[in-house]
């Protein structure tokens, strides 16, 4: 039985790039050659920043992926996809598949083919180049670009699991790793860590005083949770859960569905369907 929901004080404060843990591409992830960071963004171990602080637009949030960056739900939760032209048809359809039949089971949201007609410039990139899995979060606030970018390379980023993660990433979901009040739940070995990797297991913890109240229990059973060896250098576990919760101790960051309060989150955010 987990610890009460633990409430805690959140702002989202930040547009982020967050690249996921995923199996064989953990290792060599790279978004350096393949993503050109604007002067007002920068890169911070698994994640792309936006440099300053913004005042969210969001008035309220319930969340398992722990969240709170600068971001903005995607507007009537409908996320246009523009398709690198190197992605075949049969991922093409997956991929929306999944946006639309999982995380748009419980929650008022779509993935739809991007139009420049009908769509303008918002919308999610999608491609595959040899630079691991990654996705911005949410849709950008007004004052930036309004296309999004996502990358699933070809080889160990098309699994169920991996698109799904991204997919929350992209909907405005952190990691649940990464939450504050985590240290109750599980143990970081930062040591066996690949070193450009460490910052993806830092806490955060918001740093103002103009707060969201949110409550929400971790949940070991969340598609943004990473794995027990994610990042790690050494084939040691980088995270493990504490005694009281070795039950999920095999399972967290393995799981390929969503879990009851990924679809709550959801469905807190954009509306039930």
């Amino acid at each position: 039985m987990l610890k009460r929901p633990f409430i805690f004080s959140v702002l989202v404060l930040l547009t982020t790039t967050a690249l996921v843990s995923c199996g064989k591409n953990e290792s060599n992830t790279n978004i350096e050659g393949h993503y050109e960071l604007p002067d007002n963004e920068f890169i911070s171990g698994d994640m792309i920043l936006l440099k300053g602080d913004k005042q969210s637009d969001l008035s309220s949030s319930s969340f398992s992926g722990f969240r709170y960056y600068e971001t903005r739900p995607w507007p009537n939760g409908l996320l246009p996809i523009e398709f690198d032209r190197k992605i075949s048809s049969a991922r093409r359809n997956r991929f929306l598949n999944l946006c639309n039949d999982v995380w748009g089971a419980n929650a008022d949201i779509q993935c739809v083919p991007w139009s420049k007609t009908h769509h303008g410039d918002l919308k999610i990139y999608l491609t595959q180049e040899n630079s691991g899995c990654w996705s911005h979060v949410g849709a950008a606030p007004p004052h930036m670009s309004q296309t999004r970018r996502m990358n699933l390379s070809s080889f160990g980023c098309w699994s169920n699991r991996v698109i799904l993660h991204e997919l929350g990433h992209a909907l405005g979901l952190l990691h649940e790793h990464q939450r504050p009040d985590r240290d109750q739940f599980v143990k970081i070995f930062s040591e066996n860590a690949q070193q450009k990797y460490k910052y993806a297991f830092q806490l955060l913890v918001p740093k103002t005083s103009n707060i969201i109240q949110v409550a929400s229990a971790y949940d070991f059973q969340s598609i943004m949770h990473y794995n027990s060896q994610a990042f790690s250098k050494n084939g040691r576990k980088t995270i493990t859960a504490l005694p009281e919760f070795r039950q999920y101790e095999n399972s967290f960051g393995r799981i390929n569905r969503l879990s009851p309060t990924d679809h709550n989150t959801l469905k807190h955010i954009y509306g039930p369907k």
